[in-house]
C-alpha cells in the first residue's frame, strides 16, 4: 500500500514501476495517515510504503498505529532533505528502511527485494509452524497416552508438573480431585488372538477402548488407555461423596458392554479412592493386583482392592520328595491317587492367594516335566507330555490364566497317561480297537455312546477315542458314521425295504434326519441312490 499526500508520488509508484516483476500487487492508495489507516485495517498488505511528513496524520504516527495491531507489516518511509528528525523518528519505529526522494527505482527494487525474501522467510516460517503444530495435535492421543502411563506408574515430582502437562495436553483432571483407578484385563487373550493378524488385534484395542471412554465420557469422566497388551486402565474422576453403588454400575457396564458388542470377556481390578493426582499410582497398584486375583477367583469378574489381604509365603516350587511321589503314582497307573494329589496341591495354592501367575506357571510346567520323563521310561509312545504333542502341552499351560484352569488341564494330561501306562501293561492297543469296531457293528440297530463304549471295555472315553484315532486315523464318529451309511447302501439295494426301515435298522428312528446324513455321505438322497443302482 503506498501513502504520500503528494498525487504525483503516489500515481507515479503505481502506474511506472515494475510491481509484477518482483510479484507484489499494490491494493490500495492513501493520502495520508488517517484515511490510509482505516484501510490497512481492512485490507492487511505486508507492506505499506509511507512518507514521514503529510497532514492529518503524519507517517511516524500511522507507523505507531499500524505496530499496536500488526508487527509483521513492513514499512517503508519516504522524506525528503529537510525531514531528517523525522526520519531519526521513523528509525526507532524498526522500520525496514527508507528512500528520500525523489524515489529511484533502482533502490526501491533493492529494498522490496529486502522485503519479499523477509516476507517469504517469515510466511515459510509460521506455514512450518502450523505443520508442526497440525502433527503435535496429531500426536496428542499418543502423548496423553504416554503422560497417563507415567502417571499411574510412578507420578510426577511435584503438583506443578502434573500442571504443565495437563495444561499443554489439555485434559481436564483437576489435581486435587479424587480418582479411582481400573485394571481391565482381557480373558484368554492369547488363547482369544491367537492366529489372528496384527490387523484385527490392533481393530479389537481400539473397539475397546471406543467403547470403554464413550462410558467413561457419558457418566463419570476420565480416561483409557492400553497399559499393555491385552490390558487397559481406566482412570475415573469421582465424587468423594459418590455412593458405592454408582460407581460399580458404571463399572459393570463397562464389563458386560464389552462383552455384548465385541464378545470379550473382561476382569475388572478396581482399585481405592484417592485424593488428588499424585495419589493415582496408588489407586492404580491395588487395581493391578485385583485383577490378578482372577488366578484364583477365575474370570469375568470385577475384583475389588478388599480381596487383597494375604499373607506372604515362600517361594512355590515341589522338592525332591513330591517330585518323587508323583512320579510313583504315575507308574502305579492310579488316576484316584494322583487326583487327590493333585487337588490338595492346587488347594493349598487356592486358599493362600499368594502366589502370582508366572510362579503358577513354574508348578504347572514342573508337574508336565515329570510326566515327560515317566512317560520317556516306560516307553509310552504318543504321550501328551513328549514330542510335538508336549511342545502344545507346555504352550497351552502357559496359556491358562486361572488355578482352577491349571488342575483341570492337569489332572486331564495325568488321565491320560497313567491310561496308557495301563494298557500298555494289560491289553494291546489293536485288541481294543478290534473290540471298539465289533461293538460297533454288532449293535448297527442302536446309538452306542463313548459312555457305553468305555463301560463295556473298561478304558475311559478319552483314553478309547486317543487310541482309535492312533490306530485307524479316523475318530468312532466318523468310523461309525461310515459303516451305517455303508450298511444303508446294502440295505437300499433290496427294493423290498422301506426307507424307514432301512432308517431303523442302523439305529436311526428319524427317517428325515437319516436322509439328511445319507446325503452328506453320499452325495445324494436315499431314493436317488436307489433309483442310480436299478
Amino acid at each position: 500500500m503506498i501513502v504520500d499526500d503528494e498525487s504525483s508520488t503516489r500515481l507515479g509508484l503505481k502506474e511506472f514501476f515494475d510491481w509484477q516483476t518482483h510479484q507484489i500487487e499494490v491494493i490500495g492508495l492513501a493520502n495520508d495517515g488517517e484515511s490510509a489507516l482505516p484501510m490497512i485495517l481492512e485490507l492487511h498488505p505486508d507492506i505499506v510504503l509511507t512518507d514521514v511528513k503529510m497532514p492529518f496524520m503524519d507517517g511516524i504516527t500511522l507507523a505507531e498505529e499500524i505496530k499496536k495491531f500488526d508487527k509483521k507489516i513492513k514499512i517503508v518511509f519516504f522524506s525528503g532533505f529537510d525531514d531528517i528528525d523525522y526520519l531519526k523518528s521513523a528509525m526507532k519505529l524498526e522500520a525496514i528502511d527508507y528512500l528520500l526522494k525523489p524515489i529511484d527505482f533502482d533502490e526501491l527494487t533493492q529494498v522490496l527485494y529486502k522485503i519479499t525474501s523477509q516476507v517469504e522467510s517469515e510466511r515459510a516460517q509460521v506455514e512450518l509452524f502450523q505443520q508442526m503444530n497440525v502433527k503435535l495435535r496429531q500426536s496428542f492421543p499418543l502423548l496423553r497416552e504416554k503422560f497417563l502411563y507415567t502417571l499411574i506408574r510412578s507420578g510426577f515430582p511435584n503438583a506443578e508438573a502434573i500442571a504443565q502437562q495437563l495444561a499443554f495436553l489439555e485434559m481436564n483432571l483437576p489435581l486435587n480431585a479424587s480418582y479411582c483407578l481400573l485394571a481391565l484385563h482381557i480373558d484368554d487373550y492369547d488363547t482369544y488372538y491367537s492366529g489372528r493378524s496384527e490387523r484385527d488385534k490392533q481393530l479389537s484395542t481400539f473397539a475397546v477402548l471406543n467403547i470403554c471412554q464413550e462410558i467413561v465420557d457419558k457418566t463419570l469422566g476420565g480416561y483409557v488407555f492400553e497399559a499393555q497388551t491385552g490390558q487397559f486402565v481406566c482412570l475415573l474422576h469421582v465424587r468423594s461423596e459418590m455412593e458405592e453403588e454408582t460407581l460399580f454400575h458404571v463399572i459393570e457396564t463397562l464389563k458386560s458392554t464389552v462383552l455384548e458388542l465385541l464378545k470379550l470377556s473382561l476382569t475388572i481390578g478396581v482399585g481405592s479412592i484417592v485424593q488428588g493426582l499424585r495419589q493415582v499410582p496408588h489407586s492404580y497398584q491395588l487395581a493391578s493386583d485385583a485383577a490378578n486375583l482372577k488366578l484364583y477367583l477365575g474370570k469375568n469378574q470385577i475384583i475389588t482392592m478388599e480381596s487383597l489381604e494375604r499373607t506372604s509365603l515362600p517361594d512355590l516350587w515341589m522338592d525332591a520328595a513330591e517330585s518323587e511321589k508323583l512320579s510313583s503314582m504315575l507308574k502305579a497307573a492310579d488316576p484316584n491317587k494322583i487326583r487327590d494329589w493333585l487337588r490338595q496341591l492346587f488347594d493349598m495354592i487356592s486358599n493362600n492367594q499368594t502366589y502370582d501367575l508366572p510362579q503358577c506357571h513354574r508348578i504347572c510346567l514342573q508337574i508336565a516335566i515329570i510326566g515327560g520323563q515317566v512317560a520317556s521310561q516306560l516307553e509310552i509312545e504318543g504321550s501328551g507330555f513328549s514330542g510335538e504333542r508336549g511342545n502344545r502341552l507346555w504352550e497351552k499351560l502357559l496359556q491358562l490364566e486361572t488355578v482352577s484352569e491349571m488342575q483341570i488341564y492337569l489332572m486331564t494330561c495325568l488321565e491320560e497317561l497313567t491310561e496308557q501306562i495301563r494298557q500298555k501293561r494289560e491289553t494291546k492297543s489293536s485288541n481294543v480297537v478290534e473290540h471298539v469296531k465289533s461293538i460297533i457293528q454288532d449293535n448297527m440297530h442302536m446309538m452306542i455312546s463313548l459312555n457305553d463304549l468305555a463301560s463295556r471295555i473298561y478304558l475311559t472315553s478319552t483314553y478309547i477315542c486317543l487310541l482309535f484315532k492312533q490306530e485307524t486315523g479316523e475318530t468312532i464318529h466318523d468310523y461309525t458314521s461310515r459303516v451305517k451309511m455303508e450298511k444303508a447302501k446294502e440295505l437300499l439295494g433290496d427294493p423290498r425295504n422301506k426307507l424307514y426301515e432301512v432308517s431303523s435298522a442302523i439305529g436311526y428312528a428319524d427317517s428325515s434326519y437319516f436322509t439328511k446324513l445319507f446325503k452328506k455321505y453320499t452325495g445324494v438322497t436315499p431314493s436317488e441312490y436307489r433309483e442310480s443302482i436299478r
